[in-house]
């Protein structure tokens, strides 16, 4: 049997980075199953929507109609839009999944975890996550927008506001997650765990997604491979570009979409070991489980 990792812990960059892909090669199979089930749906969902402006697009390239500058107000993009925002929800279920999973187990690293557990713990929380991470996005907003109408020096308070903030934010689903948080908290705590450690957590970042986006492009090659070929009218491709990019587009998406298990991994030890280094939680109970293990007996000699 394999070690079960422990997420409570204290990690150096390179150990953080180890257990990324430990944990999924671990975890692959229920894991991936869960995300297949309550993300690739929505995934599909999406694109759907989307097919039809995209439809669009190439029954214009291809000289098919005419070509119309109404397109941007028609009910293909209506679809469009809505598929992106389908879209979005999909990449946050990603990360509900991973962090709901994480927390699963955590709760006993030996027991099966199931979709169907993973499926009632977003339901309960996606409404309240959405809703709080959208109002503290608009705040946060707000506040670097002000900010950059100051003379001069504004515009680059606001780039360099929007950076810093960006990686304390990452770690605003999985607190709310973890620690069912109010928003205020959230942003407290946030900011809290990333001081200090403000580089580390962007450097487990930027790693993982350069290695996300070399994998991402693999998927696409295939659309852009129609894509270039429909613009050069080569043979039987041409023909039939705009059924196939839909194809290669829903495969490359929904591959995508799982892709993003991976930041969502590398956020989560990133969770678990700053709050290990801040205040030393799985220390703790490693000492409480010692002590319960060692139970005191009375002595027969002390009657």
């Amino acid at each position: 049997m394999q070690q079960k990792i422990n997420l409570r812990e204290e990690r150096d960059f390179g150990q953080k980075i180890n257990a990324v892909f430990t944990f999924l090669q671990q975890n692959f199979k229920p894991l991936f199953k869960s995300l297949l089930f309550i993300v690739g749906p929505v995934a599909l969902v999406a694109i759907a929507c989307m097919s039809f402006f995209v439809t669009q697009i190439f029954s214009n390239i291809n000289g098919a109609g005419p070509m119309r500058t109404d397109n941007f107000t028609s009910l293909g993009f209506v679809g469009y839009v809505v598929g992106f925002l389908l879209l979005m929800l999909a990449f946050l279920l990603v990360h509900l999944v991973v962090y709901t999973y994480m927390k699963e187990y955590l709760t006993d690293k030996y027991k099966p975890i199931e979709t169907g557990q993973i499926i009632r713990v977003i339901a309960k929380k996606i409404v309240y996550i959405i809703l709080s991470m959208i109002g503290l996005s608009i705040v946060l907003f707000l506040a670097m927008f002000f900010l950059s109408m100051i003379p001069f020096i504004g515009p680059f308070i606001f780039f360099c506001g929007f950076i810093y903030i960006s990686v304390p934010l990452s770690l605003g689903v999985i607190i709310m997650l973890m620690e069912e948080a109010t928003p205020v908290h959230v942003f407290n705590r946030m900011l809290y765990l990333t001081s200090g450690k403000w580089w580390s957590t962007f450097g487990i970042l930027a790693v993982i997604g350069i290695i996300q986006g070399v994998t991402n492009y693999m998927f696409f090659l295939p659309v852009y491979f129609v894509t270039l070929a429909n613009a050069l009218h080569v043979g039987i491709v041409d023909s039939l570009s705009s059924g196939l990019v839909v194809v290669y587009s829903a495969v490359a998406i929904i591959g995508v979409s799982m892709l993003f298990s991976l930041p969502a991994v590398a956020i989560g030890f990133q969770y678990f070991n700053l709050v290990e280094r801040k205040e030393g939680i799985g220390l703790l109970e490693e000492i409480e489980q010692i002590g319960e293990s060692q139970p005191m007996t009375d002595n027969e000699e002390d009657f």
